[in-house]
């Protein structure tokens, strides 16, 4: 059928596009073909297998110099075979205007680089062929089992022989093999136009077991002189291999590019041919194959002073190279000469790149400070995720630090390093003299690795600050670690888990009376551990200079809780601790759920027992629950120092069910002669527990301050012990549980005559409280005695001192004038911005209105009074006969109001 077709083709002259694809025409068939359109004049398209072939193009009659016919490129196409391979041969043979050509990730074969072959010998223009992923050096069985052949790459051979206008041929990804590539090498000994040849992605040793192909290339590359890049990238040349390429490369004078992994390598300048100063080949995944050229190449080079490999993953290849083989080069790691600080962070490095750095530091004495965090010095994770350990990179750095007598700063913090790493930067840390600072932090070091690192600080003299956060130490780690410092005498600055610790400060050697490990007020800090509290402890334990130890807003928990009690008791110079949120009253477990647990208050409660110094105790916000609080009590009935103890923002009564330990904390109240300030806001004490404290205080002779909400309430002048004619408490934000106990201490004050208790929210309770339980007692709202007017507008008033006014003006018949304008006395809105009427504060003030006979004036306007609140008020208008001005304005009354108003 094509024979037939391709008589046509010779006579038709109105034919532009024919499509023969998929009609098993073979070979023979396409010869036809490509026959005819050679005689034919006017086909402009034809498709043999995979996309369309532009003829006039491939003629030269259309007249293009790059014809591009890669299946990867021309999406949705399919691939080209042997039978288009033909037909495009059978055009460019004769083409005088192209000169590129890209056929790849096509299917052209081993047959159809023989028609190419043929075709390339004829042509004189072409300069560049990419033939990758053609499958040019076998083809696949009638069983699908591959087939190795030469006969591919001995045709390209024989047009490298014969061609002499190409200049670049690519050939990766073609299944070539040993044998192929010493046909190419046979035909690249006798080209003389090849500038550029792409060999990369072929198995050219069979996994390394046969390198003869290699040792023909080397020879080829030895007589040849006009071949200028050469790639071999994932060729599987292996060692052996890339040492015949680079002894061939010291006789070849025309290679300035070879590429044995993913980047080429300048060889005129690691050979010295083309002399420069410095070479940077850092980050471009070289590894053992180049490196192994590189060292060979380099040997003679008496130009370059200066490398840069990091970045790289060279293995230990680079190691054979020294300072006494090349005493000209002064570092691999691009160093400046008299650079004193290099930031090498983030950068990928591995431990291949640690030995280069120490090879480098091993003989620099300039640079001072060596930043390293984040790197993958001590191993790496896998494709599979895996954890890989590599323990020759932290050992090639503490070789180095072993000998290295200027680098005073060295971070390798998230590195990988391990107990075994840490081993080994513990022995050079004993026998090295200039480090002043390193980091750890983020090693995996664990027990084992503190265990080293503390034996190195007993003997080491020279470090002043050390960085082990995040290191999965423990308890014991962190024990190791502080016994260390106790013996270790240069140590500034220690960092285990949160913020730096000065430890200096904490022993007592650097005298500060106040030490501040707040991370709430150490800005950008994290949480102090249980890891820094052993360490803490173990300084602070025989320090007799310190005063105050501010530990707020870190997590010591439970253990550290413990450690600092043992501390605490030792201690005789404290005076005020602070451990709020420290999450002392239990933990969270493996799955994040809270677990109370009495150890933490247990020990607090054993450190009160037997500290005779500290005065001040803050457990604020410690999740302490009632059994905690029992624990303290305890403690605080055998104290005989404590003076302020602040239990603020822990539920103490279990919202109020367990009153236990409320119970215990009233009955050391009552035995206690020392405390003088006790903090219980936000404890869910309720008003029973209120009425067990209040209690306690009518036999207590020392509490001057008790804060069961947000404002301290004073205990003597409530009790009339101090005695005062005035309190005022106004705007404390005050509530029921203040409230009680006021009206339990006052009951036997009759020295205090004027309290002012506006501005809070007591809601009823000192309405229990009337002139007959107190006659002396004048005010509650702070009237004076004499006052005709008061003006209370705009203070934000609520019912609850509606209630309040109530009571005053109720037996107060002098004030004539008063002005409630614009307060909350009926209603407020809640934080959701709903309305809240509170009746209770209108009906007061009108209760007062139908006894009160003096008051002429009140302005009662913006109160939310609303309409029950105006039928209140109604009522007491029926009665009182004094008052001659009301304002009621803006109250929202409505006309269920003004009828009441009305009658």
């Amino acid at each position: 059928g094509a024979s037939h077709l391709s008589e046509a083709l010779k006579t038709n002259t109105s034919l532009t596009s024919l499509n023969l694809s998929g009609n098993d025409m073979g070979t023979e068939g396409a010869g036809y073909v490509s026959d005819a359109i050679k005689v034919n004049s006017t086909l402009l398209m034809l498709r043999l297998d995979g996309h369309l072939l532009q003829i006039k193009q491939l003629k030269g009659e259309e007249p293009v110099e790059v014809v591009n016919l890669s299946s990867q490129e021309l999406t949705g196409t399919e691939e080209l075979t042997m039978l288009s391979a033909i037909v495009i041969s059978g055009l460019i043979s004769t083409n005088k205007v192209i000169k590129s050509l890209n056929l790849a990730f096509n299917n052209i074969g081993v047959k159809g680089a023989g028609h190419l072959s043929e075709a390339l010998q004829k042509n004189t223009s072409l300069i560049s062929i990419n033939l990758n992923a053609n499958e040019l050096g076998g083809y696949h069985n009638s069983v699908g089992h591959w087939v190795s052949t030469p006969e591919g790459t001995e045709a390209i051979a024989e047009m490298l022989k014969r061609n002499t206008t190409i200049t670049s041929l690519s050939l990766q990804q073609n299944d070539l093999n040993d044998k192929a590539l010493q046909y190419l090498s046979e035909g690249l000994k006798e080209n003389k136009a090849i500038t550029s040849l792409n060999l990369d992605r072929n198995n050219l040793t069979n996994y390394g077991e046969d390198l003869s192909g290699i040792i023909k290339l080397a020879d080829s590359l030895k007589q040849n002189k006009t071949l200028l890049k050469l790639s071999l990238s994932d060729c599987h040349i292996k060692a052996e291999g890339a040492g015949y390429i680079s002894e061939a490369l010291k006789t070849n004078k025309s290679l300035t590019l070879l590429n044995l992994e993913d980047h080429p390598l300048p060889i005129k300048e690691l050979k010295g041919e083309e002399p420069v100063d410095s070479i940077d080949l850092s980050k471009k995944n070289l590894r053992v194959l180049s490196a192994l050229v590189i060292v060979n190449l380099i040997s003679t080079n008496t130009a370059t002073t200066s490398f840069n490999l990091l970045g790289n993953d060279m293995g230990n290849c680079m190691g054979i190279h020294d300072a006494e083989a090349m005493p000209q080069l002064t570092t691999l790691c691009g160093l400046k000469p008299a650079q004193t600080e290099a930031d090498l962070s983030h950068q990928g490095l591995n431990s291949s790149d640690a030995m280069l750095l120490a090879l480098d530091l091993g003989r620099n004495f300039v640079l001072k400070e060596l930043n390293l965090d984040n790197n993958n010095i001590g191993g790496y994770f896998d494709d599979m995720f895996y954890w890989v350990s590599t323990p020759e990179g932290p050992a090639a750095i503490a070789d180095m630090i072993k000998i290295n007598s200027t680098l005073s700063s060295i971070n390798l913090s998230c590195n990988g390093i391990g107990a075994k790493g840490a081993g080994d930067l513990s022995e050079a840390l004993k026998i090295n003299a200039s480090l002043t600072s390193v980091d750890l932090a983020y090693n995996d070091i664990g027990v084992e690795g503190a265990s080293h690192l503390s034996e190195a600080l007993k003997t080491n003299t020279s470090l002043t600050s050390l960085n082990l956060s995040g290191n999965d130490m423990g308890t014991e780690g962190a024990g190791y670690v502080s016994d260390a410092i106790k013996v270790n005498s240069t140590l500034l600055m220690l960092r285990l888990d949160g913020h730096l610790l000065q430890i200096k400060q904490l022993k007592g050697e650097e005298p500060v009376e106040v030490v501040n490990l707040s991370s709430q007020e150490l800005t950008g800090t994290e949480e102090l551990t249980m890891l820094s509290a052993i360490v803490i402890s173990g300084l602070i334990s025989t320090n007799k200079v310190i005063k105050s130890l501010n530990l707020a807003f870190n997590n010591i928990g439970v253990k550290g809780a413990g450690h600092l009690s043992e501390a605490l008791q030792k201690n005789t110079s404290l005076i005020s601790i602070n451990l709020n949120a420290n999450e002392l009253g239990g933990y969270h477990n493996s799955v994040g759920h809270w677990v109370s647990t009495p150890e933490g208050t247990e020990a607090i409660a054993e450190m009160l027992k037997r500290n005779t110094t500290i005065t001040s105790l803050s457990l604020q916000q410690n999740d302490l629950n009632d059994k905690a609080l029992q624990y303290l009590s305890e403690g605080l009935k055998e104290n005989k120092a404590i003076t302020s103890l602040n239990l603020d923002r822990n539920n103490l009564t279990n919202y109020g069910e367990d009153l236990s330990g409320i119970i215990k904390l009233a009955d050391s109240l009552k035995q206690n002669k020392t405390l003088l300030k006790l903090s219980l806001s936000d404890c869910h004490i309720k008003a029973e527990g209120a009425g067990y404290i209040s209690e306690a205080l009518k036999t207590n002779k020392s509490l001057t301050l008790l804060n069961l909400e947000d404002h301290p309430l004073p205990i003597k002048e409530l009790k009339g012990e101090e005695p005062v004619d005035s309190i005022d408490l106004s705007k404390k934000n005050l509530r029921v549980l203040s409230a009680l106990v006021i009206v339990n201490l006052i009951s036997t004050n009759t020295a205090t005559t004027s309290f002012n208790l506006l501005g809070n929210d007591m809601g009823n309770c000192m309405g229990i409280h009337d002139a007959e339980a107190m006659p002396q007692l004048t005010t509650l709202c702070g009237l004076k005695p004499a006052q005709t007017e008061a003006d209370l507008s705009h203070q934000g008033l609520n019912s609850s001192d509606a209630m309040l006014l109530a009571l005053d003006l109720g037996r107060n018949f002098v004030l004539k004038e008063l002005n409630l304008d614009n307060n909350n006395i009926g209603g407020y809105f809640d934080d959701m911005f709903y309305w809240v009427s509170t009746p209770e504060g209108p009906a007061a003030i009108a209760d007062m209105i139908k006894i009160n006979s003096t008051l002429s004036s009140i302005n009662l306007s913006c109160n939310g009074i609303g309409a029950k609140g105006a039928g209140d008020l109604s009522e007491a208008l029926k009665i009182n006969a004094s008052l001659t001005s009301v304002d009621l304005a803006y109250n929202d009354i409505g006309v269920e109001g003004a009828s009441h108003l009305s009658e």
